[in-house]
């Protein structure tokens, strides 16, 4: 036993197991070779006398008894159809015993009784005739024995008749009776089971050659196959990369709609932004693009397409990143958020007065037509409660959509839509504090028109008296944006719907345009374009010159657009 336990390499007992080699180790083996790496697992003999034992007793009690039923029960369906052949065959010989007794025999003995009594027959002709033959020769010599002729005289003719007769007996030669008509069925199965291994043969061989030829044309078709998937992946590869290279040259173009901020790929769509002609275009319309369009685009419902405003950042998910990738599942997807604060703001305000005047609760609405309440609705439950409840246009309820609107759900997320409340409360209490404000200015501008030293021609004249109002909403926009930003600051800050992506607000590739506009406002809480500011400024230059006055329009006009940016960059903190 001892011996049996030592080591070939080192001569030592053997106490230790290795389970990756599954052999019996010594301790130097594991300490100097050749089981000494960290890829072999060294336990004991108890352990690995305990996992074996385990093992096996599992294997025992699951998978052998198993395979022992397994067993039997296979046994015994042997035994039965060992059983059940014996009846067959019993059954099998008895009918061929009742085949045979009543059937081939019978029908051998009735055919051989026909041809044997034909044969009789035929006998029995020739025999009678045999014995007429007999009879005339027996007759004959008698006759010539007797010495006296005259009964041989008497007789003569009536030898002669009988000769005559019995000489013109025609005797058949061909028997019609042949042993071979007898029924030789056994033969002729005999023959037929030949005849049926012949037949097996040349359809095993046939089967063969059949085989042959399938399993060539499966490897030439196989083959084909597989030269023409080459064909198709490098195909493929190919579209991948020209689709890569122009989407690429879309994406250096990235053009943008003037008046909705969509991008080029909703060419041969129409534009719900653009349903206004030019006369009923607000004053300060600037669109998204550097370049505007020319008169007669609007009111078409045509996208006009052009480059983007520097202040403007576009985030796009290439639809085309994943295409070719086997690996994963091939999805086109495509997310555009385009959101600007001030393109909202008329509407959202227009939206908040008509509730106000409805005195509708649009939570309860929405909730309503949510039965899952997961604070979704479909675009056309939207549309229909934005049209039927607050009777809003077709072109109003589109340019919400666009804005609210879920790319991946394709849905309207009522909540976040909701959670401008609180902004458009804070502006309705800023617009309420500067109203009088607001109502001085234009007073005061009204009076610079009137007492200018040189008259303008009346068009002119009529062209000047036309701002004011416009003024006016002007600088209650302005000294909203403004008041509200240091409102931000003091108010507690809600806890809107979290999104991937900013939903609204500007949003300024690295913070260039922020930084700009930094340099002339250093800090936020100093940003002071209030209405009463602007008024003593006004004031100080009252007797100046028409041209001098419409160069303050447009650096008022300028502070307000600055203005409007930065408090849309407050207000994308909070969402």
């Amino acid at each position: 036993m001892n011996q049996n336990r030592e080591c070939q390499h080192h001569e030592k007992v053997m106490e230790l197991f290795c389970e990756t080699c599954k052999d019996l180790v010594c301790n130097d083996c594991v300490s100097y070779g050749p089981h000494q790496t960290k890829n072999h697992k060294i336990i004991s003999f108890k352990d690995a006398y305990t996992i074996r034992q385990a093992f096996i007793k599992d294997r025992i009690e699951t998978a052998m008894k198993n395979k022992k039923e397994n067993l039997l029960d296979q046994l015994e369906k042997i035994e039965t159809r060992m059983k059940y052949i014996t009846e067959v065959k019993a059954t099998i010989v008895k009918d061929i015993h009742m085949e045979f007794e009543g059937g081939i025999l019978k029908r051998l003995n009735d055919q051989s009784g026909t041809l044997t009594a034909v044969l009789q027959k035929d006998i029995a002709w020739l025999q009678k005739h045999l014995n007429s033959i007999d009879d005339f020769i027996h007759t004959f010599e008698y006759l010539a024995l007797d010495q006296n002729v005259l009964p041989l005289l008497f007789m003569s003719k009536t030898l002669s008749q009988q000769t005559m007769k019995l000489l013109s007996i025609i005797i058949k030669t061909e028997i019609t009776s042949h042993p071979s008509d007898l029924p030789r069925e056994l033969f002729d199965l005999r023959t037929k089971i030949k005849n049926s291994e012949i037949l097996q043969q040349q359809i095993e061989f046939k089967k063969q050659v059949i085989w042959k030829c399938r399993q060539e044309k499966i490897q030439s078709l196989q083959k084909i196959k597989e030269e023409y998937f080459v064909k198709i992946e490098d195909e493929i590869y190919d579209w991948v990369r020209l689709l890569k290279k122009v989407v690429n040259t879309l994406d250096s173009l990235c053009m943008i709609c003037t008046f909705c901020g969509c991008f080029i790929d909703v060419v041969n769509e129409q534009c719900a932004l653009n349903a206004k002609p030019y006369e009923e275009v607000q004053l300060d319309f600037t669109g998204f693009t550097n370049e505007l369009p020319k008169m007669k685009v609007f009111g078409t419902c045509q996208h006009f397409f052009g480059y983007p405003r520097d202040e403007y950042l576009i985030l796009r998910k290439d639809k085309y990143a994943n295409f070719g990738d086997y690996q994963e599942q091939r999805r086109a997807a495509k997310e555009v958020y385009f959101k600007v604060f001030r393109s909202l703001w008329f509407s959202i305000i227009d939206l908040k007065a008509r509730r106000y005047l409805k005195q509708l609760d649009l939570q309860a609405i929405f909730k309503k037509y949510d039965p899952d309440n997961k604070g979704w609705l479909s675009i056309v439950k939207f549309k229909y409660l934005m049209h039927q409840e607050l009777g809003m246009s077709v072109q109003e309820v589109e340019k919400l959509v666009i804005y609210f609107r879920d790319e991946k759900e394709d849905k309207v997320n009522y909540e976040y839509f909701l959670g401008i409340d609180w902004y458009l409360e804070e502006l309705q209490r800023l617009e309420e504090q500067v109203k009088t404000e607001s109502v001085k200015y234009a007073k005061l501008y009204n009076r610079r028109v009137r007492v200018k030293t040189t008259s303008p021609p009346p068009r002119q004249e009529a062209k000047f008296l036309e701002r004011p109002q416009q003024q006016q909403q002007q600088s209650t926009i302005y000294s909203s944006f403004t008041r509200f930003s240091q409102a931000v600051e003091k108010q507690p800050v809600p806890q809107p719907v979290q999104y991937e992506q900013p939903r609204f607000g500007f949003i300024d590739r690295d913070n260039s345009h922020t930084q700009s506009v930094s340099k002339q406002f250093p800090q936020k809480n100093n940003i002071e374009f209030s209405a009463e500011s602007s008024l003593k400024s006004k004031q100080k230059s009252s007797s100046l010159q028409p041209k001098r006055v419409q160069f303050e329009e447009k650096q008022s006009y300028q502070r307000f657009k600055e203005s409007a940016q930065v408090s849309g960059n407050y207000a994308s903190k909070y969402y």
